[in-house]
């Protein structure tokens, strides 16, 4: 199994979940800084028990959940934050389920209130610096949900969203030249 994680150069490390033994996962953010600057794609080897216990247990990993949200007519909802075209999307919060956590930031940063899940998503990843200079992986849980376009949507200014949009094909093409790997990669499994 393959997992993607992106990075803040929209670099790729991919991390090749095995059934033996392999690399100690945190050595994975001792090689990142010289990753980074190196500027290409690398390839990370890890037992898949180990990536579990990791996602389970490091205080580096963030839980997150979105959704792609599509109308009646097949349009995509996009959000525009911090200069790019992106989902919506946030934090679980404790003792929430990934599926009520994915609704209610959906809500919360769209204005939207009337939403379906459709079906569970890839799940995905990112790696990021925090201004302490800590390497976070930030794992997003993905669902496919439906609304209607007739509902007022009300852009969440706390959280630097700034238009929303829903976009037919052609309108997502033009989105995503301004968008993140990481949400091309997401829109082109679906």
């Amino acid at each position: 199994m393959l997992i993607h994680c992106f990075l803040p150069n929209d670099r790729l490390v991919e991390i090749q979940l095995t059934e033996q033994k392999s690399q100690p996962i945190n050595l994975l953010f001792h090689q990142l800084e010289e990753w980074v600057q190196q500027n290409k794609n690398i390839t990370f080897n890890c037992s898949k028990n180990e990536w579990k216990q990791f996602l389970q247990e490091e205080k580096n990993v963030i839980s997150a959940a979105g959704g792609i949200v599509e109308n009646e007519s097949k349009e995509i909802l996009f959000i525009f934050r911090r200069n790019k075209w992106d989902l919506p999307k946030g934090k679980i919060e404790p003792n929430e389920s990934i599926e009520d956590a994915a609704i209610r930031e959906v809500k919360e940063e769209t204005g939207l209130q009337k939403l379906n899940i459709i079906n569970p998503l890839p799940t995905t990843y990112h790696l990021y610096k925090e201004r302490n200079q800590q390497w976070i992986i930030k794992q997003t849980h993905w669902f496919l949900m439906q609304s209607n376009s007739q509902q007022i949507l009300t852009p969440q200014a706390e959280e630097d969203i700034t238009k929303i949009e829903w976009c037919n094909a052609t309108q997502q093409t033009e989105k995503l030249k301004n968008s993140y790997p990481l949400i091309i990669a997401l829109l082109n499994k679906i």
